[in-house]
């Protein structure tokens, strides 16, 4: 989802929620336009295209989110409804994503700050995917970190798997991998690496712990690689 589209789901989602959990409640602080706006989920292309119009577009979605979480932090309001999971999540993203100026919701850009990668809900249904960026490719979940044998005229086999946030460096989830591996008291006589991973002090780390031969072209991780990453764990 990009982020107009996860905005738009988020406040769905807590609306489809509270339609099952609270129906009374929900049919007195909805609003006439919410069944229909909030029936089916917003994908890009039903998302206006001029951005005159998506600013409008986004901007009535930003004051219906403020009016729900309005009226759910009111006192008359039970308080187990504003502690539902998908409210917690509409409450998050609402402060990710708007801000407030001049007593008014807007919309986030650059200039107000919008939270890095690392640390940006991207889907109401999984807080901890995120936005990733690998060359040319773009995704929104985790990175797979895979470990395996290659000796030759030997069967391949898959010693260690790593399961690390979409913007996290490669080279952080790989030394895991081998810390992972010294647990285990498994050395490897020699270890070859891609690119993604040969940056020196993995290769030093490694070689002064494990005594294992390095095979790989260290190089600098690139602007965007960290800043993508930026306050990863």
């Amino acid at each position: 989802m990009n982020r107009m589209e996860c905005v738009h789901e988020t406040l769905r989602h807590a609306l489809e929620v509270l339609s099952l959990a609270a129906p009374s409640w929900l049919l007195m602080h909805t609003l006439p336009h919410w069944a229909e706006t909030y029936e089916r989920r917003a994908f890009d292309e039903r998302v206006p295209r001029s951005a005159e119009k998506r600013a409008e577009w986004v901007q009535r979605v930003g004051e219906d989110g403020d009016t729900l979480l309005a009226a759910l932090a009111a006192e008359a309001t039970s308080d187990w409804l504003r502690q539902l999971p998908a409210i917690v999540i509409l409450r998050r993203v609402w402060i990710q994503q708007f801000t407030i100026c001049d007593g008014c919701i807007q919309w986030r850009s650059e200039r107000e700050g919008i939270p890095p990668a690392a640390r940006l809900i991207s889907s109401p249904y999984d807080v901890d995917a995120r936005y990733a960026c690998k060359g040319n490719t773009t995704w929104t979940g985790y990175k797979a970190h895979l470990t395996e044998t290659c000796d030759a005229d030997l069967l391949r086999i898959i010693t260690t798997v790593q399961t690390a946030a979409g913007p996290s460096l490669t080279a952080r989830s790989w030394h895991r991998s081998t810390m992972t591996s010294e647990t285990r008291t498994c050395f490897p006589r020699s270890t070859s690496s891609t690119r993604a991973t040969s940056a020196p002090l993995c290769w030093w780390k490694h070689s002064a712990t494990s005594g294992s031969t390095w095979l790989g072209l260290p190089v600098r991780t690139s602007v965007g690689s960290r800043r993508q990453a930026r306050a990863s764990p």
